[in-house]
């Protein structure tokens, strides 16, 4: 495989390349393409990732612990058993992505967006999402411990069985979310924004109308 440790690369593509055995080892990837890349099980921690597109990219059990990956773009990626921990992607898109299981303990993903993501029996205790976007997100089962989720958009977000034990969710948008089953005890609910009764009914008039 490929080797390139510690190497910086900018605006270079690798769009459906087949990563698995490439060693990227502390490497710099700015502006770079790797839309549909196969990187399962691929070992990045220490990576610098920004502004990185993995679209439609295959990195089930992928090692991202540690790298920063600001502004980078994993739509509809493939992230079930990845390790995340103490990923920073601040400001990243995960829109419609699969990170089932995964361990994203300790995530730094401030304003980040995982609309429409599935997340189920994902580890996101300790996580800083500030602002960060979870419309129609699956947090099933998810584990959500002390996570920071204030201002946090959670509409029609799948929060059921999911545990929220010490979170803060000060201030964040559970419109319409499912929670049964859901654990808070000690979560900090100040201001948290429950379903709006005339937005529901709105959303409702509109999907009749559509139908």
């Amino acid at each position: 495989g490929a080797d390139v440790r510690e190497a910086r690369l900018h605006k270079q593509v690798f769009d459906g390349a087949d990563a698995r055995t490439t060693r990227f080892d502390r490497a710099e990837l700015t502006l770079c393409m790797l839309d549909g890349v196969n990187a399962r099980g691929v070992d990045f921690r220490g990576c610098k990732l920004e502004d990185v597109s993995f679209v439609d990219a295959d990195l089930e059990g992928a090692n991202l612990s540690g790298c920063h990956a600001h502004r980078t773009i994993m739509e509809r990626a493939r992230l079930r058993g990845a390790i995340m921990v103490g990923l920073e992607a601040n400001l990243a898109t995960f829109d419609g992505a699969n990170l089932d299981e995964a361990d994203a303990r300790g995530l730094i993903a401030p304003e980040a967006s995982f609309a429409g993501a599935s997340l189920r029996k994902t580890k996101l205790d300790g996580a800083i999402l500030r602002g960060a976007m979870f419309p129609k997100a699956d947090l099933g089962l998810a584990s959500m411990r002390s996570a920071k989720l204030t201002f946090a958009n959670l509409e029609h977000a799948i929060l059921e069985n999911t545990d929220l034990r010490d979170a803060d969710l000060t201030e964040a948008n559970l419109h319409r979310s499912r929670r049964a089953g859901w654990k808070i005890d000690g979560a900090d609910m100040t201001r948290m924004m429950d379903t709006d009764p005339v937005l529901a009914k709105a959303e409702d008039f509109d999907r009749k109308a559509g139908a």
